[in-house]
């Protein structure tokens, strides 16, 4: 006896709402209702009323369901149609890119059908304050209220926690060399095994590069690397931008 899987459709006339069990496959139960485009709360209370009726007939099994699949068909049709509620969207972001991240979330209304618009409200949260509050970042952010560049949102926010530059500049590497390999973890793809396994290796180059880095002049501290400057100024604009830069 394996455990139960739950599928919910929403069509145009009738909702539908069936319990599977995998191994054996079995069909355990199904319900169909009137899809309830005229409710107040739209579609989605024909849904609440078909699996309601679905875990009813499932009777002493319902605990055993694992998993519930929405067909697509109901977000689709809800946004087509304009039947849906207002959307709270909640923004985080952290320095350097506070201000951007506030601007990419607040999306405001949203025209669907004619005569139909999806409203959002919007809150945003300091990430960077929030979670490591500092008066250091706070004078940054009064003598400066343009774009800041990681490096100096870190040092700041590391100078303000009294963190001294040797072990900010060991983490800060380390998190660089984290992210890249986090990245190839899941578009390589690679396990997240061989992912330690390669971090791990890097360690040695880790340390090394932050121990030069302290005994180098910032006059000769520099590097070009004008392809992948480009690609991190597409980083924004791209359709999906998981890790494509």
């Amino acid at each position: 006896m394996s455990a139960i899987r739950v599928g919910v459709d929403v069509g145009g006339t009738f909702t539908k709402a069936v319990a599977l069990e995998a191994h054996p496959l079995a069909l355990l139960h199904h319900e169909v209702v009137p899809t309830s485009h005229g409710a107040a709360g739209g579609v989605s209370e024909g849904v609440a009323v078909a699996l309601r009726a679905l875990l009813e007939g499932l009777g002493d099994r319902r605990g055993e369901v694992e998993l519930v699949a929405y067909s697509t068909t109901q977000a689709m049709n809800a946004l087509l149609e304009g039947d849906v509620a207002r959307v709270g969207v909640v923004g985080i972001g952290a320095e350097p890119e506070l201000r951007r991240a506030r601007k990419r979330t607040r999306v405001g209304d949203v025209k669907l059908a004619p005569g139909r618009v999806l409203r959002t409200e919007h809150a945003f949260l300091d990430a960077t304050r929030a979670a490591w509050p500092a008066p250091a970042l706070d004078r940054l952010l009064s003598v400066w209220d343009g774009a800041l560049a990681l490096p100096v949102a870190v040092a700041a926010a590391a100078a303000g926690h009294g963190i001294a530059l040797a072990p900010a500049l060991l983490v800060y590497i380390q998190a660089l060399a984290a992210n890249v390999v986090s990245a190839g973890v899941r578009l390589i793809p690679v396990g997240q095994t061989d992912g330690q396994r390669v971090l791990a290796a890097l360690e040695p180059i880790v340390a090394a590069t932050a121990k030069r880095a302290l005994a180098t002049a910032l006059d000769e501290v520099g590097g070009a690397a004008f392809r992948a400057d480009l690609a991190s100024m597409r980083h924004e604009t791209q359709h999906t931008r998981l890790f494509r830069s």
